[in-house]
């Protein structure tokens, strides 16, 4: 009996250990690499824009991929850690969706939810961190690297459609893990236009949630109108552009924006209410 209460302390404080800090690897899940068809998907009947065409087969390397949206809390670490200022905290603001129109979020940063207000700290653990730039998200996995020791950064376009259509567990899905958005996904019509915490609806295919809705994920492509990559092999984006691609819709997008395939872009330096990350380790 003694014996057993060592042991189940042990695993208390190990399992205490991972969370203490909102430092960790937050959950990273294997992807293994594979071939695919990437952008617009003529079999799931979707409506293709200009730059989701042509269709392309892509072929990728194995990755890992963070299983949840980068949270309140795990930033919260990273900021301290480094005494980061964002760029809504160095330009005094974000953009904010208050319902009816887009309004300049004066004193608006990553401390606050979509409504514009403060987190409470026991909330800091459970939602997407918000008003945060591609250039503060690149800083993170920058932060991140050097705390694990491991190569992480944002996901390029072709890493992140291939991870929400499921990799090689993929089931041909119209969402991340579901042909019905609502299991898996906090849009337009489910979300009370704000957001959610993480991991509440179902995951798809390789155990990653909200891939589908919640809020836009930065990746590391530039984003361009022309949607054909070169090379076919573990594909960057453009060599150059004014904005970066992000993925996957919003508390604020209806169900035609939150396909795995649309990609949108925006200036590096743009934050707003329903734009969060995630990030991925190199193998």
């Amino acid at each position: 009996m003694k014996l057993f209460k060592i042991f189940t302390l042990f695993i208390f404080i190990l399992c205490s250990s991972e969370t203490r800090t909102g430092k960790e690897d937050a959950g990273m899940v294997l992807v293994q690499g594979g071939t695919y068809t990437m952008g617009c998907a003529p079999d799931l009947k979707e409506t293709c824009g200009l730059n989701l065409k042509p269709p392309q087969q892509v072929t990728l390397h194995s990755f890992k991929m963070s299983k949840y949206l980068v949270t309140v809390a795990r930033f919260e670490a990273f900021i301290n850690a480094i005494k980061y200022q964002t760029d809504a905290e160095k330009q005094g603001s974000s953009s904010l969706w208050n319902g009816k129109e887009w309004v300049n979020g004066r004193g608006l940063n990553w401390r606050d939810n979509a409504a514009g207000k403060p987190y409470a700290e026991d909330e800091k653990k459970k939602f997407p961190v918000i008003n945060v730039s591609y250039n503060d998200a690149k800083e993170y996995c920058r932060w991140l690297s050097a705390e694990t020791g491991k190569r992480n950064r944002l996901p390029t376009e072709a890493e992140w459609e291939y991870a929400a259509r499921g990799g090689n567990k993929s089931r041909g899905y119209r969402y991340a893990g579901s042909d019905t958005i609502a299991r898996v996904a906090w849009y337009t019509v489910n979300s009370g236009l704000t957001t959610h915490p993480v991991g509440l609806k179902r995951p798809n295919e390789l155990g990653l949630y909200d891939m589908t809705g919640n809020v836009w994920e930065w990746c590391n492509d530039w984003f361009g109108r022309d949607f054909k990559t070169t090379p076919v092999e573990n594909p960057q984006g453009p060599l150059s552009g004014n904005s970066r691609a992000l993925r996957g819709g919003s508390w604020r997008n209806t169900d035609e924006y939150s396909r795995p395939s649309v990609s949108v872009g925006n200036t590096p330096d743009y934050r707003g209410n329903f734009i969060g990350f995630r990030v991925v380790e190199d193998l």
